[in-house]
Parts: structure tokens; sequence; C-alpha cells
């Protein structure tokens, strides 16, 4: 079975060495320590970093080889980074509709690989512990996916998030449609009840 007709008999793929990963870690900490992005509200303690210009290039340089992954015709939405600490937890959730295509990147750790968690389309648990450079390739909007508590130390997280053009998300292209603008409004101290609420939805 190749590759694309793995993925779409189960809605994941995962892909040894999808990106070369020492200069993206190397931007995703200068970044962090330089002050740019926020921190994360859904996971304490770590660092977040929506449409970077680097993991936007990123992204848009990816988007043929998912399309070939995916047998899909693809529109781009949006690039997320963030920085992992140890401790931190991913609870289980489902991303938003602009997540329709996921790909999670490990960009680069500073212990063991910290596995990835979701239920595949039997709803069976699955883990996969990606190196620096794999990346996972699954459908965030349709399965339930999360990280128990990090044990393995600091790690560099991308998600490149993509849209079928022919799909009932296509609307999402670029992101520009309301997970966009409810994202910028963590910033208002006011909102910060709706996303304890919601917050599930936003993110990945």
């Amino acid at each position: 079975m190749n590759d694309a007709a793995f993925f779409k008999e189960n809605d994941y793929l995962f892909v040894r060495g999808i990106v070369s990963p020492d200069e993206l870690y190397a931007h995703l900490l200068s970044l962090k320590a330089n002050g740019a992005g926020m921190p994360d509200l859904q996971v304490t303690g770590s660092h977040i970093f929506y449409k970077e210009d680097k993991f936007e290039r990123l992204m848009e340089t990816l988007l043929p080889e998912i399309e070939a992954y995916t047998s899909c015709r693809l529109y781009k939405t949006y690039s997320f980074a963030r920085q992992y600490i140890n401790g931190n937890v991913l609870r289980a959730h489902k991303d938003r509709e602009a997540c329709e295509v996921t790909v999670t990147i490990c960009l680069g750790n500073d212990g063991k690989s910290w596995p990835i968690w979701f239920l595949d389309k039997d709803e069976k648990p699955q883990a996969i512990g990606l190196e620096p450079g794999d990346g996972l390739i699954f459908k965030g909007h349709s399965h339930l996916h999360w990280r128990e508590k990090n044990v393995f130390g600091a790690c560099g997280q991308v998600f490149l998030h993509y849209v079928d053009q022919n799909g009932p998300f296509a609307m999402h292209r670029d992101d520009v449609t309301k997970g966009r603008r409810l994202y910028f409004q963590m910033k208002i101290p006011f909102m910060k009840r709706i996303f304890r609420c919601g917050v599930e939805r936003l993110y990945v």
C-alpha cells in the first residue's frame, strides 16, 4: 500500500524526515528568546507562535508534498508553532474546521521523543513518537488527539494546517474566518473566560 492509499484508509500517515529540523528549531528558540509570540492558555507554561513568517513559508513549500500524500487539492490555512516544556500536558481535543488536514512536525527536543496520541478510525488509541524532522499527517478536525504528561524534556513543534479545496471547510482558506478573530481576542483580558470554555476548538 502506498502512502496516499494508507492515508485514505487510515486518516493518518507518519513521514520520517519530512523536514531538515536544525535551522527551524534554532529559529523557534530565537523567537522565544527575543520575546516573540505569547504564553499559551491551552498548555500552561508553553509558548506559541501563530502565522510566523518562516513557518508560513514552510507550509507553502510543503503544500505539493502534502497534497501527494493525501491525494487532495489543498488550501493552506495557518501555521502554529509551540515550544513545550517538561511537565506540559496537552488535553484530548479535536481541532477546529480550519485544521481539516494537519501536519505536526517535531523540530527538536532536549530529551527523548514525546509521543502524540490519537484515536484512529476504529476508536483505538495510537501513539506515535516523532524524532526531530519527522511529521505526522492526520485529520485533526475528525480525530481526538492528545499528549500525556511530558517527562521527556522541552521540545518544539510546528503544526501546518490545510483544508480540502473541494471539501466542506474550503472557506477557511488562509484562516480568514471566525477562528482567526477569536485567536487575537486572547489578548483582551475580559475574553479569557470564553477561551477557558472553548479553547480546545481553537488549537492543535
